[in-house]
């Protein structure tokens, strides 16, 4: 439902704009970078496959770049069994490395690492990390996919007990 509507969108982003740039760059990833976020993401452990209590999960957040390599990100996941749940909200730090500028190949590709910390006000365990490791496609200027994996673990003692999921979605850059 939500990429149906997104699509449209992002077809008339390629629209070019007559407003002048501020600081113009060959580089698709830039400092100073505002984006808004969608994503999804799912379980990857096999005992778990196809079990999860929920039908679906979505979560919306935003990202800010402060360099070009380093940002910060918040995301507020939410999750439908019987109605839209928000039990938690994920604040973070994310370290990207765009391949090039130059190349045309690798100009749309940034691979990137980051931590989070969780607070999740509807369980007894209400503080958990996320480590994650991925990679942004940039479609153009103003749109990108990503696609990560995510080790989150809710106990701090238990290293070995958390799940790893699979997270993608789309950005709308600013």
């Amino acid at each position: 439902m939500a990429l149906a509507l997104i699509v449209p969108t992002m077809a008339a982003s390629d629209i070019s704009s007559t407003a002048p740039s501020i600081a113009q760059t060959s580089s698709l990833y830039n400092a100073h970078e505002f984006s808004l976020n969608l994503g999804t993401g799912y379980i990857l452990d096999t005992s778990a496959a196809f079990q999860q209590d929920y039908s679906f999960n979505l979560a919306v957040g935003s990202t800010y770049f402060i360099t070009r390599n380093i940002g910060v990100e918040a995301w507020l996941p939410f999750y439908s069994t019987k109605g839209a749940s928000f039990q938690e909200v994920q604040v973070g730090g994310i370290f990207r490395l765009p391949l090039s500028a130059d190349k045309a190949i690798l100009k749309n590709v940034a691979p990137y690492v980051g931590v989070a910390a969780v607070y999740n006000w509807d369980t007894d365990s209400t503080w958990g990390y996320i480590a994650k490791v991925g990679s942004e496609f940039r479609l153009n200027k103003k749109w990108s996919t990503f696609i990560e994996g995510q080790y989150r673990n809710d106990e701090f003692q238990n290293w070995g007990q958390g799940q790893v999921n699979l997270v993608g979605g789309l950005k709308l850059i600013f």
